[in-house]
């Protein structure tokens, strides 16, 4: 009666697919930016995650600077 049958397994793997692929998407873009991936992790705290793109849009990134 309260095991996990099949649907329930498919709604598991629908929420998984929606927490885990964008955080994916963003670690790849803030590797690119040249700063840690982990850092991808602060976009699943809420207030954190605005204020982490705020600052991420206005700061100087690493990998400008390794141009210059």
């Amino acid at each position: 009666m309260f095991g996990l049958g099949f649907p329930e397994l498919i709604v598991i793997l629908v929420i998984l697919l929606i927490v885990v692929f964008p955080i994916y998407l963003i670690a790849r873009i803030v590797h690119k930016a040249g700063f840690p991936s982990l850092y991808s992790l602060l976009a699943l705290i809420p207030i954190i995650n605005l204020i982490c793109l705020w600052v991420f849009a206005f700061i100087d990134w690493p990998i400008e600077k390794n141009k210059s």
